[in-house]
């Protein structure tokens, strides 16, 4: 068989001679991932502003006190706060392991410095989006989140074993299938429209802007939004948009409340029927978040598949991911279209956010691949000229 067919693997103990450094990277991923889904939870629930005070919730640090956590928004803000500070812990045994593992100077080490102090700066973000009451720095804190995972899964492709692995399979590949600048392209820009897409994504959460085209798949009707104010005025209500749950204000119960209540339940009296249809430029944002999943993003990221698929399928450690990237693209698309059939219905908006998150992942993580496999198999002709 050709060596492209069938390339070497590496899964003898000599090979791995980091394994709490790769075991940590493969942890921090998953945690960092647990927190993104426990922040976009609080998003769908409208709990961001449920506890006011930063960094303690309600003078306390982890504990609270039952009549507090009683309330299911503050349970879920309180939890987030615990999801990254445990993640954090995480993180920091990470940069530990790197540094034992590569030593304080090497690129690994560096990488492993600069997720942390994305941590520190994400957590900081956090605390000012609670005591400014920003939505933009609600936004941003989001964006951010999703940022820091490329990171995180930057660095654990680092200190995993796929860097021995195709350094050892790539001799059979010399100068035989070195990945084209158009199937790389492809994939980078895959990656770039994914983070434009997450941010529309997140300035749609943020801004209630969900229910502001209520029918899908269609768009009002049809193909393209009405940019008429009044035709929305008269359209909206028509098409149920006035059945969506949305909120008056974010939640924040304040100490002395707290202390008077021994169940307090914010969440029952906060959201309202919608009462005003959206203006013209929040459908224009959900137009755009849209036509990025139907359009855009099918055509770059399928094209993109196909030629990975077709031309390079032997190259090692790409098969998996773009299987995944596929089954989760169908998934995510489903979920798009439920958000909007369920009213957004908050669990199933989180999940659809949680999925975005993972394909940006495993995106990410078919790019380093990509790019790996391409400079180590373009070096002999490389070195030779």
């Amino acid at each position: 068989m050709p060596a492209e067919d069938h390339p070497q693997r590496i899964d003898s103990p000599a090979d791995d001679p980091h394994p709490w450094a790769r075991r940590l990277g493969v942890l921090l991923t998953l945690a960092t991932f647990l927190l993104i889904g426990s922040g976009g939870l609080v998003t769908s629930l409208n709990a961001g502003l449920a506890v006011p005070d930063w960094p303690a919730s309600f003078g306390y640090w982890f504990y609270l006190p039952a009549r507090i956590w009683a309330d299911v928004a503050v349970m879920m803000e309180h939890n987030h706060r615990l999801t990254g500070a445990f993640a954090g812990l995480i993180c920091i045994a990470t940069v530990i392991a790197s540094v034992r593992a590569f030593g304080w100077r090497s690129r690994v080490a560096v990488l492993a410095y600069a997720v942390l102090a994305a941590y520190i700066y994400q957590g900081v973000m956090g605390g000012l989006r609670v005591t400014e009451k920003s939505v933009p720095l609600a936004v941003i804190h989001g964006v951010q989140g999703q940022l820091l995972f490329m990171l995180v899964v930057l660095l654990a492709s680092c200190l995993g074993r796929y860097p021995a692995r195709i350094k050892a399979a790539v001799a059979g590949f010399a100068g035989k299938q070195v990945i084209s600048p158009t199937a790389y392209g492809l994939t980078l820009t895959f990656v770039v429209l994914m983070m434009m897409q997450l941010l529309l994504g997140a300035a749609v959460r943020h801004t209630q802007s969900a229910s502001a085209i209520p029918d899908a798949p269609a768009v009002y009707g049809g193909f393209f939004p009405p940019m008429d104010q009044h035709v929305i005025n008269e359209e909206f209500y028509e098409l149920g948009g006035g059945q969506w749950q949305i909120y008056d204000h974010e939640p924040a119960l304040s100490i002395e409340a707290a202390d008077a209540e021994e169940t307090p339940n914010l969440l029952i009296s906060v959201p309202r029927v919608a009462a005003t249809p959206p203006s013209v430029g929040l459908v224009m944002n959900q137009y755009l978040h849209r036509v990025m999943a139907m359009l855009v993003l099918p055509i770059v990221g399928f094209g993109m598949i196909h030629l990975l698929v077709k031309t390079y399928s032997a190259a090692p450690g790409l098969r998996g991911p773009v299987a995944v990237l596929s089954f989760l693209f169908v998934i995510q698309v489903l979920l798009g279209m439920s958000v909007i059939w369920s009213k957004e219905q908050p669990h199933i908006a989180t999940s659809h956010q949680a999925v975005g998150a993972a394909m940006l992942g495993v995106a990410t993580l078919l790019l380093i691949r990509v790019h790996l496999f391409r400079k180590l198999t373009c070096a002999p002709a490389d070195a030779g000229t």
